[in-house]
């Protein structure tokens, strides 16, 4: 399940179409540029309204998905809520030389 906020002034041609396609190509299209996005993962227990719209028990564990996507101007251009079951990820991640040294920074070799 996912409710999504995004400001009317931004886009006053939104519609449903738009929402079951892709928000991102809409902003895309629209000629904003994209910064970048901020997700916090959280564990979630369903309620009583959420367990029965995903035909399942309340209480049924789940991950809470916060997300905010921000254009270069620094305006945010949706903050979105996710309630994911079965939920699992894999990320791949470019390595970091720069971070990989500021952790390394003042440890003895071995640590």
């Amino acid at each position: 399940m996912e409710t999504g906020y995004l400001p009317c002034r931004l886009f006053p041609g939104l519609n449903k179409t738009v929402l079951e396609d892709s928000v991102q190509n809409y902003v895309l299209s629209l000629k904003y540029r994209i910064s970048h996005f901020m997700t916090s993962y959280h564990p979630a227990m369903l309620t009583r309204e959420e367990a029965d719209l995903l035909n399942c028990r309340k209480g049924t564990p789940a991950m809470g998905i916060t997300s905010r996507g921000i254009l270069k101007d620094g305006t945010i251009f949706i903050h979105s809520r996710i309630t994911a079951i079965h939920y699992e990820c894999t990320y791949i991640i470019p390595f970091n030389r720069d971070v990989y040294r500021s952790r390394r920074s003042g440890k003895k070799d071995g640590e």
